[in-house]
């Protein structure tokens, strides 16, 4: 128990380092402070106080404290340093240059181009001289030549930050990750190979050609699926079959992540168990996930769900799910002591859960359907059924269970069909990776016999496709949530853990059944009580700006009205949007599409799905572009109102504002507020000589790259003579209030009596 306790200070020291921020002096003084209660504990071990919390706790206050500030010193230690001439970072937004460097990653292909992990070597500026340098780039390649890990290369474009796609936080992903840089469309040449790890070489060389030979041997889209199987490349599989898998709750059969690996650690023990004794099926089924863990490639994330598996069914050997959960933890803070930003990335969080629910809950769910057999069926029919039943289906349920918070937060839907989905299509998936795997290994060395075996998987691949594609069609397959941020997953877990104790092992409570669960619903009855609080109108103007190149703007009125001006891939990689609205109702008044850019209607599609606008404006011409019509369409779909805008048009904001189109240009429709004696004017493309001299002299204007294209150049809008300046670009000289929005984050302002102040995520 006291590995547990630290295990879990360290990581939440972690997550109270990120949100405080504090320099690593201040955690240093925490230590010590930290120190200094564990000797004063010793002293004063006799009273009261003391007494009690060694009741309540197997650990001395002091030693948690101390892990936890550990934790936040960890994180604070990892922060990237302001880049020197000699990092890669300092060259972003620095112009055209040319790169060599070696490619670190397999290559994936994605449309047009080819994606890859670049570690620079050296750098030029335009036709400069070359400078060594260090750092990691995501670069998109040209997708007609074969690119190979270990390639060096040559690149020429432009290094920009890394970026944020819409339903993602791809951008900051990639940051976490160490990589300072993405040039999505680069010029490339190959200058040589064996640049990295042979071992790697030869582990993606051999993926390589098991990828070519399941599209020798099998037709589509079955071929596709063992691929996504057996190697972990879902790449082919068409978008209507990966939203059929998404839709029924397996995906994870096709994408390999925490989940997968720990249901196919119960699944390799369920199959070893029929032949080996207890010992040696948990070694072979350790032995197997490490083998598939190989197979896929390697990455990181998949090795750590393997060792998250492993766990698992080291905890099941030893009989304690005590000593489980304490290994499981262990596990996660030596994890987050080597990578501290690994806490926020989505296959952690989904291992982690998937193989806790698995240690908490499989076994138990597998007694308690034994016991409900032997009272209902024949004699010896509860035993026999109990394997199968556990391991199709209660295991899945079990780790089901306490990943559905994680999925929701990430993905803001649920699969209502995932608990009959699952039982029929895996049982047959470990005849699937073994057959499979051993017909791509046979095929790679004498084809004949691997095509053979190929065959004899088909019925099961046809078989599976056949079921996830009749079950997507069913119209509960699966449901969106609107809004779903930690707060909310925190008080599902609440909800999850209480009836876990209730109904799964009620014989290890002190309180009776209905207390403990009066108690849980009322503690989450509470919490979204408050929570709905938290987000009421306060009487208080608010506008949220969130960085982009078409900056999304949320207005929250002073009596609660809330209106999306343009989305931003930002809007949709945290829960700040979802902070600001009701979690009981979280809709928008409406939607104004002022600047139809590609990035910004991604966005909104997926905002206006999650959160239904009641009314919806537009640009002329919304539906000419691809993205544009997807956006319609779904507004139609949800019986949204969807109306163009013209100059002169305006939108009343209770209690006594209104928000106006006053100017029109082909990029977009320029829009002056007015509320509570602040004025903001968002130009959306128009030029400084188009804004009427009645929208001049905004308090806050809120600009875009459109508004800083070629021909207009910064110092231009301070004509405008605004109080505050909101721009993707650094401040020019002559500027007084000017925040670059891409290093300030999102930007804040609140209004109230005339008065205006506003917040940063970082300081400007």
């Amino acid at each position: 128990m006291p590995l547990l306790w630290l295990s879990l200070a360290f990581l939440a020291g972690i997550l109270l380092g990120d949100g405080l921020g504090w320099p690593l002096w201040a955690w240093g003084a925490g230590a010590l402070g930290a120190l200094i209660l564990v000797l004063a504990e010793r002293l004063l071990a006799q009273r009261v106080w003391v007494r009690a919390w060694r009741r309540a706790s197997p650990l001395a206050l002091g030693w948690l404290l101390l892990a936890g500030v550990l934790g936040a010193a960890r994180l604070t230690l990892s922060l990237p340093a302001a880049p020197g001439p000699g990092d890669l970072g300092a060259y972003v937004d620095r112009g055209p240059l040319r790169l060599e460097g070696v490619i670190l990653s397999d290559p994936e292909a994605g449309g047009e181009r080819v994606w890859v992990r670049v570690r620079a070597q050296r750098l030029a500026l335009g036709e400069g001289e070359f400078q060594p340098v260090e750092g990691q780039l995501q670069a998109g390649l040209p997708a007609l030549q074969d690119w190979r890990y270990g390639d060096r290369v040559l690149l020429t474009g432009r290094l920009q930050p890394p970026p944020n796609f819409a339903g993602s936080d791809y951008g900051q992903f990639l940051s976490r990750q160490g990589v300072a840089g993405y040039m999505g469309y680069a010029q490339a040449q190959r200058l040589g190979s064996g640049g990295g790890s042979p071992f790697l070489a030869g582990l993606y060389a051999l993926r390589r050609r098991g990828y070519k030979f399941i599209n020798s041997a099998l037709p589509q889209p079955e071929a596709a699926l063992l691929a996504g199987v057996v190697l972990g490349l879902e790449k082919d599989l068409p978008p209507d079959l990966q939203n059929a898998f998404r839709d029924t709750g397996t995906a994870h059969i096709v994408a390999i992540s925490g989940f997968n690996i720990a249901l196919l650690s119960g699944l390799f023990f369920g199959l070893f168990r029929r032949f080996l004794r207890r010992y040696p099926a948990v070694l072979a089924s350790i032995a197997a996930v490490f083998a598939y863990t190989f197979l896929v490639g390697a990455q990181a994330s998949v090795m750590r769900a393997a060792i998250m598996g492993s766990l698992w069914l080291l905890g099941r050997e030893l009989g304690r799910r005590s000593a489980g959960v304490n290994s499981l933890a262990f596990s996660a803070a030596c994890m987050a002591l080597a990578q501290p930003w690994i806490v926020w990335d989505a296959g952690f969080q989904l291992s982690v859960s998937a193989t806790l629910g698995l240690i908490l809950y499989a076994q138990p769910l597998q007694e308690r359907f034994t016991a409900w057999g032997e009272k209902r069926l024949p004699a010896g029919w509860a035993q026999r059924l109990s394997g199968p039943v556990g391991e199709y289906f209660l295991f899945t349920l079990a780790a089901q269970l306490t990943t559905l918070p994680v999925v929701l937060v990430h993905f803001q839907r649920f699969s209502l069909a995932a608990l009959l989905a699952n039982p029929l299509v895996l049982p047959p998936q470990p005849l699937v990776m073994i057959l499979g795997g051993t017909a791509v290994l046979a095929g790679v060395v004498f084809a004949p016999l691997g095509r053979l075996l190929a065959w004899l998987t088909w019925p099961v691949l046809a078989y599976t496709l056949r079921v996830v594609e009749g079950m997507a069609r069913l119209p509960w397959a699966s449901a969106g949530v609107g809004v779903f941020g930690w707060w909310e997953a925190l008080l599902l877990y609440v909800l999850i853990f209480t009836l876990g104790a209730v109904w799964v092992r009620p014989a290890a409570l002190p309180l009776r059944r209905s207390m403990t669960l009066r108690l849980g619903l009322a503690a989450l009855a509470a919490a979204l009580v408050l929570r709905a609080a938290w987000a009421a109108p306060d009487g208080r103007l608010r506008i949220l700006v969130l960085e982009g190149s078409t900056p999304g703007t949320l207005v929250q009125t002073p009596t609660g009205g809330r209106i999306l001006i343009n989305g931003a891939p930002a809007l949709l990689a945290g829960d700040r949007l979802g902070r600001t609205l009701s979690p009981l109702d979280p809709h928008l008044d409406a939607l104004l599409i002022v600047q139809p850019s590609a990035d910004s209607l991604q966005a909104l599609t997926v905002l206006a799905e999650r959160f239904p606008p009641q009314q919806a404006l537009a640009v002329p011409g919304l539906v000419d572009s691809r993205s544009g019509l997807a956006l319609a369409e779904l507004l139609l779909r949800r019986r949204c109102p969807l109306t163009d805008l013209a100059v002169g048009e305006r939108l009343s904001l209770p209690p006594d504002g209104s928000l106006e189109v006053v100017a029109l240009s082909p990029a977009g429709a320029a829009l002056w507020m007015q509320q509570d004696g602040v004025t903001v004017l968002w130009p959306s493309g128009a030029s400084p000589a188009q804004i009427p001299p009645r929208a001049r002299g905004p308090q806050v204007l809120i600009l875009g790259e459109a508004d800083l294209r070629e021909g207009t150049a910064p110092e231009a809008w301070l004509g405008l003579r605004p109080g505050l300046v909101l721009a993707p670009v650094e401040a020019p000289a002559a500027a007084d209030r000017w925040v670059n929005t891409r290093t300030s984050g999102w930007v804040e302002i609140t209004a109230q009596g005339g008065r205006a102040w506003a917040q940063s995520e970082r300081a400007p």
